[in-house]
C-alpha cells in the first residue's frame, strides 16, 4: 500500500479517525473517510516515503526540527518518512532526515483529541500508530471513466448544488440545470491534448476558465477549453490544461453551492471542484429495421395511419396501423406503416403530410434531436427548394402545414420502442422443426383446435391434445401438424378457408410474421402461387376467418406457447430398467393397482405395495411388473381387455409417448402384428378400458411417479455392514424386534431395552442378525416358516435383504436357494411372527433399519 502513486486514508489508532490536512498546512486526526482532504498520495522512493494531501496538493506531510508536524513542506528533505510495520496491523512513521541528520527517532504523532503529538515525544505507542487504508474506486467512478471518451454525451453533476451544469444562449453557465434539458448535456471529446465540453443545446459553446479564473462556455474549441481530469474519490475534478502547462498553476472548474460559478483560482478538488458524470443512454431507434410508435407531444397519443393514405396524431398504442418500419441509408430516413405496407409518410410539395408515399425521394426525412424529443424534416424539399419543412401535428389530431412547421411542440415526436416480449422471443423459438405448441388466438384469447372431422376453430382449452400443434420448419417454410389427429395439418385453402384437412403438402405451408407481441402466418404456396397475402385468421365469435379478407390485425395474430414439459422430463427417466414406479391414472387420480389374481384397476393408493411396478426397458419397449405380486406383468389381450396376467413376453410389451404432461402406452406386439393402435385405459370409475377404444385422451392417460426412497432408507442400507448394531422397528407394529432368553420373538420391543438390539454380520452369503441382549440367539426362519432366534449364526440364518419403498424387507436366503421359495421375515400387527410362507413384501413384511451405536 506505500506504493508510488498510491491514495490511502492514514487512520489514527488514537481517534480512530484519519489525518486531514487543512488549507493553511495545519494537521489533525479527526477527519472523515469521504473528504479529499484526507486522502494522501504517496511518493516512493530510496531515500523513503512521502505524502502529499490530495486535496491540497501543494501540501506535503512533515516534521520540524523542533518535533512539530504539519503539511507545510514542499517535498523536500525534511517530508521523507521511515515507514514500520507493529503486529502486521500498523505503521509508524519516523522523519528520516531528522533521524539522519541529529540521530533521533521523531515519529508522527497524534493525541487522543486529535491534535499532532510533538514527533520528539512520539513512540511506537498508540499515538503513533497508524492503519492504512487504500482510496477504493467505486462501481459509480469506474462507470464515469469510460464517459470521458470522444463521442460520449453526458450530464455534469455538481457535488456543491446536487443539480446540473447548465449552459445559457450568452455562453453563461451555472449549476442549476435540470436533467430533462438539452442545455445541460454536454459532448465530450478527447484527444491526446485533454477533454473538451461542448454544450449539446448550444453547439458553439465550448467549457472555458479564463486567465482571471472565470468559468464560462464562451471558448470555441481551443487550446482554452481543454481540460486534465482526475479522480478524486467517486467524483472527478477538471483542471484547465493550458493555464497549467503556460502558467504552472492550478485552475479548477468550480460551483459554489448558490449555483453560480467559483473563480478557479480559488477552487481545490474539494466539494465546489467535485463533479458526478452521468451517461445519457440514447438507444438508437432510427436504424435500418427499427419498428417503433412515433409519440407526438402535441396530442401525447401516436402517430396513426388509415388505408386511404391519410394520417393523424390521435392513435393508440395497441394498434398495428401506429407501429412504423423504419428505413434508414445515406439519403435519411424513411418511415413505412406496419398496418399497410404499401403507405409511407410523405410531406407534399404543397407542405400537406400523409402516408401515400411509395418510397421515393418525397419519403426521406432528415432527423434532428431537440432536447428529449425528434424533428423530421422533409430531404427532399430541402434540397431542391432549400426549405424546411417539418412533420406536424395539431393538438387536434389533424396534420399541421409542413412549411408553418418547426421545432416547437407541433414538429416534436417521441420515438418509442416496440420491444418484443419474451414470449414473442420465445415464439421464435417454438417454430424449430420438433416443437409443441399451443397457437393462442388473439381474437377470442382461446387455443386453435382441431376436430376429428379436419375442422378447426378457435375456442379450444389448453388442457385438451387437440390444442396442440407438431411444428415442421424447413426452407420451404412452416407446417403445423395436430397432436390428437396426426392426419390433420393446418391448410388454406384456394376459396380462403382455413381448415386442418392437409395431409402435410404444399398447402400445409405458412410464412411466419412477427407482428408486436404475436405472430402472422402467411400462406407460402397461394403466395407464391398467386401472389396474394392470405392469412390464417379467428373472428371473435371462434370461426375461421376467411384468408384473403384477413390481414396482421387482431384477427390475424397469434400467441405461440410452448407446452411445458416438466413434469414430463422427470417421467421420462422413470422408465428405465430397474426403476419402480407408481403409475396414476388421469381418468381417477387414483393409482393402477393389480390384485391377486391378475386383475387390474385405476383405483389404487400410493402406500400399498400392489400399486408399485418394476420397469423393465430394452430395445423392444417397455414392461410393468407388478412388485406386490412378481408373477403379474400388465398386457393388453387380443382383444383390447386390460389385465396382468402375462409372464413378462411379447404381449407385455408397451410404446410409451408423452402428450403433454402425461404418457401414454401402446401396445407394441399389437401394433407390430395388427397395425392397430391398443392403449392402456382406465374408466373413471376406475375399470379398465378396452385398448382398442381408448386414444390418447384423458382415459389413456397417465403420470408416472418415482418411488422415492427417503434418507432413513439409505442410513439403512449402510446399516447392514458387518459390526453395525441396529434397531429393527416393525412397520406393523411401529414397535421393535425383540429376542427373548428362549428364543422366541415379537414385534413388541422397545427402543430402550438391550434385547430389541441386534448385531449384524455381514458377508458374501448374507446378513445375518444376532441379538445383543442374548449372544447365543441369532434370527432364522425355519423350514415350516416359522420365525424365531434359535439360530446358531450357520446357514438357516442367512437373510437376503430387498428395498421396498422406505423399508426394507428379508428373504430366507437358504430356503430360496434349497427349495426355490420366498420365505420372509414377519409380524403381525399383534406383535406375532407371521409365517414366512405366508409373508410378502406388504406392510407385515416391511421394517426399518434404525442405528444403535456402541
Amino acid at each position: 500500500m506505500l506504493q508510488d502513486n498510491t491514495l490511502i486514508y492514514l487512520q489514527c489508532s488514537s481517534t480512530n479517525k484519519f489525518l486531514q490536512c487543512f488549507d493553511n498546512g495545519q494537521v489533525d486526526g479527526l477527519g472523515k473517510k469521504n473528504k479529499a482532504n484526507t486522502q494522501w498520495k504517496v511518493h516512493s522512493n530510496e531515500k523513503g516515503i512521502r505524502f502529499q494531501n490530495v486535496g491540497f496538493e501543494n501540501r506535503w506531510l512533515r516534521i520540524e526540527k523542533d518535533g512539530s508536524l504539519n503539511a507545510l513542506g514542499s517535498g523536500g528533505q525534511l517530508t521523507y518518512f521511515e515507514p514500520e510495520e507493529i503486529d502486521s496491523v500498523f505503521f509508524y512513521f519516523t522523519s528520516s532526515f531528522i533521524k539522519q541528520n541529529e540521530s533521533k527517532n521523531y515519529c508522527i504523532g497524534i493525541l487522543p483529541n486529535g491534535q499532532p503529538k510533538n514527533g520528539e515525544k512520539t513512540g511506537k505507542g498508540n499515538h503513533g500508530q497508524f492503519i492504512l487504508k487504500e482510496v477504493k474506486k467505486k462501481k459509480s467512478i469506474q462507470k464515469q471513466q469510460n464517459l470521458l471518451k470522444e463521442g460520449q454525451i453526458i450530464w455534469i453533476k455538481c457535488n456543491s448544488t446536487n443539480k446540473f451544469l447548465q449552459c445559457f444562449d450568452n455562453g453563461q453557465v451555472d449549476g442549476l440545470g435540470n436533467k430533462n434539458k438539452t442545455k445541460t448535456q454536454w459532448n465530450v471529446h478527447s484527444n491526446e491534448k485533454g477533454i473538451r465540453f461542448q454544450n449539446v443545446g448550444f453547439e458553439n459553446r465550448w467549457l472555458r476558465i479564463e486567465k482571471d479564473g472565470s468559468l464560462n462556455a464562451l471558448g470555441s474549441g481551443g487550446s482554452w477549453t481543454y481540460f486534465e481530469p482526475e479522480e478524486i474519490e467517486n467524483y472527478h475534478c477538471f483542471t484547465s490544461s493550458f493555464i497549467k502547462q503556460k502558467e504552472s498553476k492550478n485552475y479548477h472548474i468550480g460551483i459554489l453551492p448558490n449555483g453560480q460559478p467559483k473563480n478557479g483560482e480559488k477552487t481545490g478538488k474539494g466539494k465546489h471542484g467535485q463533479f458526478i458524470l452521468k451517461d445519457i443512454k440514447k438507444k438508437n431507434l432510427l436504424k435500418e429495421g427499427q419498428i417503433i410508435w412515433i409519440k407526438c407531444n402535441s396530442t401525447n397519443k401516436f402517430l396513426q395511419c388509415f388505408d386511404n393514405g391519410q394520417v393523424d396524431g390521435l392513435g393508440k398504442k395497441n394498434k398495428i396501423n401506429t407501429q412504423w418500419n423504419v428505413h434508414s441509408n445515406e439519403k435519411g430516413i424513411r418511415f413505412q406503416n406496419v398496418g399497410f405496407e404499401n403507405r409511407w409518410l410523405r410531406i407534399e410539395k404543397d407542405g400537406s403530410l400523409n402516408a401515400l408515399g411509395s418510397g421515393g425521394s418525397w419519403t426521406y426525412f432528415e432527423p434532428e434531436e431537440i432536447e428529449n424529443y425528434h424533428c423530421f424534416t422533409s430531404s427532399f424539399i430541402k434540397q431542391k427548394e432549400s426549405k424546411n419543412y417539418h412533420i406536424g401535428i395539431l393538438p387536434n389530431g389533424q396534420p399541421k402545414n409542413g412549411e408553418k412547421t418547426g421545432k416547437g411542440k407541433h414538429g416534436q415526436f417521441i420515438l418509442k420502442d416496440i420491444k418484443k416480449k419474451n414470449l414473442l422471443k420465445e415464439g421464435q423459438n417454438l417454430l424449430k422443426e420438433g416443437q409443441i405448441i399451443w397457437i393462442k388466438c388473439n381474437s377470442t384469447n382461446k387455443f386453435l383446435q382441431c376436430f376429428d372431422n379436419g375442422q378447426v376453430d378457435g375456442l379450444g382449452k389448453k388442457n385438451k391434445i387437440n390444442t396442440q400443434w407438431n411444428v415442421h420448419s424447413n426452407e420451404k417454410g412452416i407446417r403445423f401438424q395436430n397432436v390428437g389427429f396426426e392426419n390433420r395439418w393446418l391448410r388454406i385453402e384456394k376459396d380462403g378457408s382455413l381448415n386442418a384437412l392437409g395431409s402435410g403438402g404444399s398447402w400445409t405451408y405458412f410464412e411466419p410474421e412477427e407482428i408486436e407481441n404475436y405472430h402472422c402466418f402467411t400462406s407460402s404456396f397461394i403466395k407464391q402461387k398467386e401472389s396474394k397475402n392470405y392469412h390464417i385468421g379467428i373472428l371473435p365469435n371462434g370461426k375461421p376467418k376467411n384468408g384473403e379478407k384477413t390481414g396482421k390485425g387482431n384477427h390475424g395474430q397469434f400467441i405461440l406457447k410452448k407446452a411445458k414439459k416438466k413434469l414430463i422430463q422427470k417421467q421420462q427417466n422413470l422408465l428405465k430398467e430397474g426403476q419402480i414406479i407408481w403409475i396414476k391414472c388421469n381418468s381417477t387420480n387414483k393409482f393402477l393397482q393389480c390384485f391377486d389374481n391378475g386383475q387390474v384397476d385405476g383405483l389404487g393408493k400410493k402406500n400399498k405395495i400392489n400399486t408399485q411396478w418394476n420397469v423393465h426397458s430394452n430395445e423392444k419397449g417397455i414392461r410393468f411388473q407388478n412388485v406386490g405380486f412378481e408373477n403379474r406383468w400388465l398386457r393388453i389381450e387380443k382383444d383390447g381387455s386390460l389385465n396382468a396376467l402375462g409372464s413378462g413376453g411379447s404381449w407385455t410389451y408397451f410404446e410409451p409417448e408423452e402428450i403433454e404432461n402425461y404418457h401414454c402406452f401402446t401396445s407394441s406386439f399389437i401394433k407390430q402384428k395388427e397395425s392397430k393402435n391398443y392403449h392402456i385405459g382406465i374408466l373413471p370409475n376406475g375399470q379398465p378400458k378396452n385398448g382398442e377404444k381408448t386414444g390418447k385422451g384423458k382415459h389413456g392417460q397417465f403420470i408416472l411417479k418415482d418411488i422415492k426412497k427417503k434418507n432413513l432408507l439409505k442410513e439403512g442400507q449402510n446399516l447392514l455392514k458387518e459390526g453395525q448394531i441396529i434397531w429393527i422397528k416393525c412397520n406393523s407394529t411401529k414397535k421393535f424386534l425383540q429376542c427373548f432368553d428362549n428364543g422366541q420373538v415379537d414385534g413388541l420391543g422397545n427402543k430402550n431395552k438391550i434385547n430389541t438390539q441386534w448385531n449384524v454380520h455381514s458377508n458374501e452369503k448374507g446378513i445375518r442378525f444376532q441379538n445383543v441382549g442374548f449372544e447365543n440367539r441369532w434370527l432364522r426362519i425355519e423350514k415350516d416358516g416359522s420365525l424365531n432366534a434359535l439360530g446358531s449364526g450357520g446357514s438357516w440364518t442367512y437373510f437376503e435383504p430387498e428395498e421396498i419403498e422406505n423399508y426394507h424387507c428379508f428373504t430366507s436366503s437358504f430356503i430360496k436357494q434349497n427349495e426355490s421359495k420366498n420365505y420372509h421375515i414377519g409380524i403381525l400387527p399383534n406383535g406375532k411372527p407371521k409365517n414366512g410362507e405366508k409373508t410378502g413384501k406388504g406392510k407385515h413384511g416391511q421394517f426399518e433399519i434404525l442405528p444403535r451405536y456402541k
